[in-house]
C-alpha cells in the first residue's frame, strides 16, 4: 500500500490538526499529582494508575498517532465505498455506510472522540479499529512522523473497550470481515445481504440507538 495515495485528516491554516487536542501522557499535568505522587514518569512506576486508581491520570486510549490512523482507515474505507457504489447492486446501502465512517471519522479529526449512534456506526468504527491496526503497522510511521510521540501510541485492542458501547453490532463483524484466497477483506455486499434479509434486520441495524 502507498501512502502517498491516503487521505490524511485536513489541517486549516494557522492551527494545529484537531487530532493533536488528544493526549499524550497519562498525567494531565507537569507537576507531580496530588493523588498518587508518582508522576514523575507518567505513572509508569504508579501502582495507584496501572489499577486506575487515580481519578486524574487516565492512560490515554486514542493518542495524536492512533486517531489519526483511524482517520485514514475511515476515510480509506468511505472512499472505497463511494468509488465502487454505482458497479454495486444496493448502492444506497453503500452510500449510508460511507457516511457513517466519514461521520465518525468528522469527529476524530475535530479532536473529539468517536459516539456511535446506531448498529451501523457502532460497525464501521469497529472496522475502522480493525483497519488502522494493520495500517499502523504498514505505514503509520510514514504518516504520522510530523505528530506528537506517545508510548501509548497505536494500542488499538483497548479502543474495542473503551470507544464501543456494547458487542451488539459483533454479528455483523463476522458478516463483513470474510477471507478469500487467504487474505482479509471486507464484503459489504454480503453484509448487504444480510441486513435486508428482513425488515426487523434492516430497522434495527439502521435505528439511532440510546446512548444516554
Amino acid at each position: 500500500m502507498n501512502p502517498d495515495l491516503l487521505p490524511l485528516p485536513a489541517r486549516p491554516a494557522g492551527s494545529p490538526a484537531g487530532v493533536e487536542r488528544f493526549p499524550v501522557t497519562a498525567c494531565d499535568t507537569s507537576a507531580p499529582c496530588t493523588v498518587c505522587h508518582d508522576c514523575a514518569t507518567d505513572c509508569a512506576d504508579c501502582v495507584l494508575c496501572e489499577q486506575d486508581g487515580c481519578p486524574r491520570c487516565r492512560v490515554p486510549d486514542l493518542t495524536p498517532r492512533t486517531a489519526t490512523m483511524l482517520v485514514v482507515a475511515g476515510l480509506t474505507l468511505a472512499g472505497d465505498l463511494r468509488a465502487t457504489m454505482l458497479a454495486s447492486a444496493r448502492p444506497v446501502f453503500r452510500h449510508q455506510l460511507a457516511r457513517a465512517f466519514e461521520t465518525l471519522t468528522q469527529q476524530l479529526e475535530r479532536g473529539e472522540r468517536p459516539r456511535p449512534r446506531s448498529l451501523i456506526e457502532q460497525l464501521c468504527l469497529h472496522l475502522m479499529i480493525r483497519y488502522a491496526t494493520d495500517l499502523a503497522c504498514d505505514v503509520g510511521e510514514a504518516l504520522c512522523a510530523n505528530l506528537p510521540y506517545s508510548v501509548y501510541d497505536y494500542y488499538f485492542y483497548r479502543l474495542y473497550d473503551t470507544l464501543l458501547p456494547d458487542d451488539r453490532h459483533e454479528p455483523y463483524v463476522d458478516e463483513t470481515v470474510r477471507t478469500r484466497g487467504g487474505e482479509r477483506v471486507f464484503d459489504f455486499d454480503h453484509l448487504a445481504e444480510v441486513v435486508h434479509r428482513s425488515r426487523s434486520t434492516a430497522a434495527l441495524f439502521w435505528s439511532t440507538m440510546d446512548t444516554q
